[in-house]
């Protein structure tokens, strides 16, 4: 078979840029950064790395000086699914009396929580203020940028109107931008149609910039109490685009306008004339 000599610069042009493939990094904290087994209530202090070198980190920021800086002791925590030990990420209501603890509404969220999840428990106040937030906090990017992720945050239920829960997820651009903000539902309640037990997914994609970090607010009316379980986390990072790939786009550009040209002005040619 013989090519016509627009295909295979064509051809050679997306097999260069078909190199610079997405990556997909998916973070369930059922094995630790090191791959290791996760423990129930060990402390993650050191960040995940997807194949490119992108780095995810996770923890509080209490600083309130607005600046994403996660403390030098992040505070979040390996949480067993199903274990009754004091130190639990939530309750599920619906469980009954005795109290059950870090156990999904339904076989089927339960199955979505998984072995581990990670438990942060001092958004109340009681470490570093009112304001602390929780942070996944990006970084690494000398080969890929992070160009979408999404999470999932369990039990967002609650009692009466002044013992609410919800979340604002926000993420942040590279220059510092607020890039698109998700408000979660209100827990208002933890019957049958509430959250109680069960998962909320922010998810974020689309953006012209990388995404430097995700900053999860507590915005519900409970003063007390306050914490966060977090699980499911996915990180989709994409090469940063090279001088190099950026000429060669224009030039696959350029042949495709080039070779419609080309066959329009041989169509008028070959029609006839009237």
């Amino acid at each position: 078979m013989m090519w016509k000599p627009v295909v295979l610069p064509v051809l050679m042009a997306f097999a260069f840029l078909s190199s610079h493939a997405q990556a997909d990094l998916v973070i369930d904290f059922d094995t630790d950064p090191t791959g290791a087994a996760s423990t129930d209530n060990a402390p993650l202090t050191s960040p995940y790395i997807d194949p490119s070198g992108v780095t995810v980190m996770f923890g509080i920021d209490s600083s309130d000086d607005g600046v994403a800086n996660i403390d030098a002791d992040p505070k979040v925590y390996f949480e067993e699914s199903g274990d009754d030990d004091p130190d639990n990420g939530f309750r599920f209501d619906g469980g009954g009396d005795p109290a059950v603890y870090d156990t999904g509404a339904s076989a089927v969220a339960t199955a979505r929580l998984g072995d581990f999840f990670l438990r942060a428990d001092t958004l109340d106040g009681s470490v570093g203020g009112a304001t602390s937030s929780f942070l996944v906090q990006f970084g690494g990017f000398s080969q890929n940028v992070v160009t979408g992720t999404f999470g999932d945050i369990w039990d967002i239920d609650g009692t009466a109107s002044t013992n609410t829960e919800q979340y604002l997820v926000e993420a942040y651009g590279l220059n510092g931008s607020l890039l698109a903000s998700q408000l979660s539902p209100e827990g208002i309640s933890n019957d049958a149609s509430s959250l109680d037990g069960r998962p909320w997914r922010y998810d974020f994609s689309g953006f012209n910039q990388g995404i430097d970090h995700i900053k999860i607010s507590f915005v519900g009316s409970k003063t007390t109490g306050i914490g966060l379980a977090f699980d499911a986390g996915e990180i989709t990072s994409a090469a940063i685009p090279e001088p190099s790939s950026v000429i060669l786009t224009g030039m696959v550009t350029c042949l495709f306008c080039g070779h419609g040209v080309i066959r329009r002005r041989r169509r008028r040619a070959a029609s006839p004339q009237s």
